[in-house]
């Protein structure tokens, strides 16, 4: 426990387990817990067994400003084994925090855990290159949650993790996440690619509410229970560009999502999906739905405008780009103007 205690550094700890890395002896409640501190430096430990109930993150900070958490081993250890804590991986609340980093020895292991791998990420937070609900080999060990789960922050940013297994969202951005940066991910895949266990049956790969300028670039989205990327409600300015959602590297790969591919839901305006430059192209296919939905509520006067749908490839989805407006409520997607629709195509003119 650390209160007021700036420049603290916390490494190369056994916290949980025996020596051996296989022997329960954890403690009922965190396992390292920290208040008003900052530039708190918590590296290279082996976390597990600890928490009485799903309250007690393995690693939690409620106030302070700057840290780096890396090169631990949360809810699993080096070998692979399942000692996962009764709560959740990582709650550093605190701003400009860093959880893994751009090296392979920065990446933190958080498998297994009774809650969320990641969540209560503070102002700036970062969250790289870290496996989240896989194993140090390779394999699914997931957390009783979401892979990175964070509320009412602005500007966090995850980058070129691994979030596979988990039993809720991949990644969710919920209450008024504002600038938040999604980049380089495999959610639902193995390292490898070779394979898309998903995360939960009823969940998204990338779920965003009431979030504005989200970016959401270079992923790779398979097996979502429902939508490999769903954007909220007010969730304006947001640019979903360079992501493979429902396939794999060669793009022959059935790694469907079970809704569908991209989900607008309920207002979300002043945004593109796809673009004009090489590289900003989504490749959507296999899903078991939509590969683009733009949904409005059933009653209201809401409006979606000024969303761009822009050189995408789409191919093998149960269905291509969809517009739903309910015709029982005032609200209007596309000013009233529905989409085109293609009925035959010559291919020795393509």
């Amino acid at each position: 426990y650390a209160s007021n205690a700036d420049y603290m550094v916390f490494q190369g700890n056994l916290v949980g387990v025996d020596y051996d890395t296989l022997t329960a002896g954890g403690m009922s409640n965190y396992a390292v817990i920290g208040v008003s501190s900052d530039s708190v430096l918590i590296l290279d430990n082996i976390i597990g067994f600890n928490g009485a109930s799903t309250t007690y993150t393995a690693i939690r900070f409620t106030t302070g400003n700057y840290g780096h958490i890396r090169g631990n081993y949360i809810g699993v250890s080096p070998s692979g084994v399942d000692f996962g804590n009764a709560g959740g991986g990582v709650a550093p609340d605190i701003s400009n925090v860093v959880i893994g980093g751009p090296n392979e020895a920065d990446r933190n292991y958080i498998a297994g855990n009774g809650s969320n791998g990641v969540s209560s990420l503070g102002h700036y937070g970062i969250v790289q290159n870290n496996y989240i609900g896989i194993t140090p080999q390779g394999t699914v060990l997931g957390n009783s949650g979401t892979g990175v789960a964070i509320s009412n922050r602005d500007y966090g940013q995850v980058l070129y993790n691994v979030i596979t297994g988990n039993t809720s969202h991949g990644i969710s951005f919920n209450s008024t996440p504002d600038s938040v940066v999604i980049i380089g991910n495999l959610i639902g895949l193995t390292p490898d690619t070779l394979s898309a266990p998903g995360n939960g049956s009823s969940t998204d790969g990338i779920h965003i509410n009431f979030g504005s300028k989200a970016r959401i670039l270079n992923n790779y989205i398979g097996s979502a229970g429902q939508w490999g990327i769903r954007i909220y409600f007010d969730s304006d300015d947001t640019k979903i560009q360079g992501n493979v959602i429902g396939t794999g590297l060669t793009g022959t790969e059935d790694f469907g999502c079970g809704y569908g591919g991209i989900t607008a839901v309920y207002r979300p305006s002043f945004s593109v999906i796809g673009g004009n430059l090489p590289g900003q192209e989504n490749i959507i296919a296999y899903n078991n739905g939509p590969a683009i939905d733009f949904d409005l509520p059933t009653s209201g006067t809401s409006a979606t405008e000024s969303f761009f749908v822009l050189n995408n490839s789409i191919y093998e989805n149960n269905e291509g780009i969809v517009a739903n407006s309910p015709s029982t409520s005032g609200a209007v997607l596309n000013k009233g103007i529905l989409p085109p629709v293609i009925q035959t195509f010559n291919a020795s003119t393509i």
